[in-house]
């Protein structure tokens, strides 16, 4: 089994076909470009572990018991008028490409 690299504001942990994403982001797990391209990283990193076609999960879990995440870190647009585009829509993509709904009778 391949070794789950390390992630800055993030765990990942595996246990046997589902992986749990924990946020790590003090205080309130917001949502910056750089924040979502790490993100970006551990869910591709899933699929490479996983393999093509592999059935599995990713549970993505905020660190405390208050907050999932509060949403976008708003000043970022202040200096990087790309921080939408470069963090926060892509996730959201990943979010969208990874999501296999099954339908069981």
């Amino acid at each position: 089994m391949a070794d789950i690299p390390t992630f800055r504001n993030l765990s990942l942990e595996r246990h046997g076909s589902v992986f749990v994403l924990t946020m790590q982001k003090p205080p309130e797990n917001r949502l910056n470009s750089l924040y979502c391209q790490e993100m970006i990283r551990a869910y591709r990193t899933v699929e490479k572990l996983l393999g093509p076609d592999s059935e599995g999960a990713v549970i993505t879990r905020g660190n405390d018991a208050k907050f999932w995440c509060t949403g976008l870190e708003l000043d970022e647009a202040d200096t990087n008028p790309f921080a939408n585009t470069d963090g926060f829509y892509p996730v959201c993509r990943s979010f969208e490409a990874m999501s296999k709904i099954e339908q069981f009778d």
